[in-house]
């Protein structure tokens, strides 16, 4: 098998590209594959062409400056390719693509995966209505179309893109019915000590618990949606407070809000399809997300030539992506 390339990146989001430059760099040749038609991942996800001039925000300004690094280094980058399949013989990679022009193959010595991570829904009775998103989905609706999920939003799970969704959806003009935080006060008072080494990302949730408070949007706190209602779309959405577990209070009252579409997420797990095709080892590792390829610090997985770095490796954001 011959090799077109030294090195071949599955992910332009900011690991991928991070990766690309160094070797790059390093005078490899070397090509970057994604499904997008811009680099930067999910959260520098590049805006729609069809929009003409949008408020400047962080992740606009950091995908922008990436994409220029990118654009600048010795890389052949292949947008709006999706790998299908992965093989590894005569100690190399032959990868399936499918690209707007058509099938083709890409092989190369060395591969890294950069999948990056999927959302996490848990499921609820009316989930499939139309107007239910998921929150990592709603950020993509924000960044690449600067539209709102609806005109009247439920937003609805855990962790800080609840928080970050809603602000977004106010910034843009829609209504926040109500945030539903599966965690309570005390859950994130218990995590202030270890939020004190990021004060930028601490200081910008404080931004966004001060927007939400003079909107007057209702936040309930340990409390979950149980169910969605709605013949042709979302109308309501059924809340009630939880225990430690997430499991709803027995005999605790219900509360029913009006919405016509419901923002909901439950956390990041590493997207490791691509590395188990590969047939790299896998690990069990809760603090990291879930399953994870087995890698040392070098990313470098069980399999030779196969290396695993960013989201896809373990959920720890985008600062340690790079």
């Amino acid at each position: 098998m011959g090799f077109e390339f030294d090195l071949a990146i599955v992910g332009a989001g900011p690991a991928g590209g991070a990766a690309a430059q160094a070797a790059a760099r390093y005078g490899l040749r070397t090509v970057l594959l994604d499904e997008q038609p811009k680099a930067g991942g999910q959260v520098w996800r590049a805006s729609s062409a069809a929009i003409l001039a949008a408020p400047s925000t962080p992740e606009k300004r950091e995908g922008d400056r990436f994409r220029g690094e990118l654009a600048g280094a010795n890389v052949q980058f292949l947008s709006r390719t999706r790998v299908w399949h992965i093989e590894r013989n005569d100690a190399g990679w032959r990868l399936g693509v499918v690209a707007p022009s058509g099938s083709a193959s890409v092989t190369a010595r060395g591969l890294v995966i950069a999948s990056g991570a999927q959302e996490r829904v848990i499921p609820v009775p009316g989930w499939t209505l139309p107007g239910v998103i998921g929150l990592a989905g709603a950020t993509a609706l924000f960044k690449q179309e600067m539209i709102v999920p609806g005109r009247n939003t439920i937003v609805a799970g855990c962790g800080p893109l609840l928080f970050y969704v809603a602000t977004e959806i106010l910034r843009l003009g829609g209504r926040v019915a109500a945030v539903v935080s599966l965690n309570s006060r005390a859950n994130w008072a218990r995590a202030l000590p270890a939020m004190t080494a990021r004060p930028d990302l601490l200081m910008r949730g404080a931004h966004w618990m001060m927007s939400l408070a003079r909107a007057g949007t209702p936040i309930y706190w340990q409390h979950a949606v149980v169910k969605i209602t709605g013949t042709d779309t979302v109308e309501q959405a059924i809340v009630v407070p939880v225990d430690d577990d997430w499991a709803p209070r027995s005999g605790a009252a219900e509360t029913v809000i009006d919405a016509d579409s419901v923002c909901l997420g439950h956390g990041l797990v590493p997207s490791v399809d691509a590395c188990r095709l590969a047939g790299a080892d896998l690990a069990y590792r809760p603090e990291l997300g879930g399953w994870v390829p087995v890698a040392d610090t070098n990313g470098q997985t069980s399999v030779p030539n196969l290396w695993a770095c960013g989201d896809g490796a373990g959920i720890r954001g985008v600062g340690a992506a790079r």
